[in-house]
């Protein structure tokens, strides 16, 4: 099996989850015009044109969800060798949520923060990409869903969710085309700092991931109260932390990690420790279950982001989905 040529190991390549070799001769690429931090269609150009020199049919959109259309169509046909999407994680996550199961999925990460791209081990070069849908293989990964919609690294509720949506107006916004990056959060945190005031939250595990009743006897669901939410499928968040160290989108669970208190200072303090090598599972109000099933409720309106994009308010319900993405690695 080939390596990347940036030399980084990809995400459970020695799993016996990872199948049989690519087929079908068509290629549909869709690409994010606003996603990271300049455009993505010379990306996306470059790599149709290696994908055409060894022989391939490729199809190039600028529009992900008329590109995820006719990717099923051809998958159905079973004609479909790949639809690539190029862009970050809002562009894979658009994807899963608009494809169905089995449909073979891969990704030139150029988003801003690329957190998917980089749990998984995608490369980053056009002509990488085209050996890995050459010669690379499926790897079968777990999804979650939050109140219906899909999502590959994880869900958050509260501070970050509300700068999310804060740098999401601004992207709309935006003068460049919507193209934006880390400095582009600068004044989003500032602004949510003064505004937001950490209202507390209550997380229900309605099914955790090692915890079963004796047969005809009801089990009490885990209820936390908390001021900071993680449900995390992938280990990493924001700019490649490790807030979810030890997860796996293979084990069929999700990791949600919550932190008892809030403000800005006590959230200095969080990230300080989940910088730190995730030593943060070290503090007394940090706490991390496991579990296939959650429900995050609040009496005020608190915002939830979803792969970095914003998705609505509280309350949400989380569950895992095992096996439900088809992701091409090299």
């Amino acid at each position: 099996m080939s390596r990347t040529s940036e030399g980084e190991r990809g995400y459970g390549q020695e799993d016996d989850q990872l199948s049989d070799h690519l087929s079908g001769k068509w290629v549909v690429i869709a690409y994010n015009p606003i996603a990271g931090r300049r455009p993505t269609r010379q990306l996306a150009e470059k790599l149709a044109n290696f994908l055409q020199q060894e022989g391939l049919k490729v199809s190039v959109f600028d529009n992900v969800w008329q590109a995820s259309e006719i990717a099923a169509s051809i998958f159905h046909s079973g004609q479909l060798r790949a639809f690539v999407g190029v862009g970050g994680d809002g562009t894979i996550a658009t994807q899963v949520n608009h494809t169905p199961p089995g449909l073979p999925l891969a990704l030139l990460p150029a988003g801003t923060g690329n957190v998917f791209a980089k749990s998984v081990g995608l490369p980053t070069r056009p002509e990488s990409i085209a050996r890995a849908l050459i010669s690379g293989k499926k790897l079968t990964l777990d999804a979650g869903r939050a109140n219906g919609a899909l999502f590959l690294n994880m869900v958050s509720c509260g501070f970050d969710a509300a700068v999310a949506s804060a740098v999401h107006e601004i992207r709309l916004a935006n003068r460049r085309g919507g193209h934006i990056g880390y400095r582009s959060y600068i004044g989003p945190i500032l602004g949510t700092l003064r505004s937001y005031c950490f209202p507390p939250l209550e997380v229900t595990v309605i099914e955790p991931a090692n915890r079963t009743a004796p047969a005809g006897s009801p089990s009490d669901p885990l209820t936390f109260r908390v001021r900071w939410v993680f449900v995390c499928n992938l280990p990493r968040y924001g700019w490649g932390i490790r807030i979810a160290p030890g997860a796996s989108a293979q084990d069929g669970v999700l990791d949600c990690w919550m932190f008892d208190r809030g403000g800005f200072w006590r959230g200095l303090w969080y990230a300080l420790w989940v910088q730190l090598g995730g030593r943060h599972r070290r503090l007394r109000d940090c706490r991390h279950v496991k579990g296939r099933r959650f429900l995050i409720r609040s009496d005020a309106p608190v915002p939830c982001q979803r792969d970095g994009d914003p998705a609505g308010h509280l309350p949400v319900e989380i569950e895992v989905l095992p096996r439900r993405a088809t992701i091409i690695v090299p």
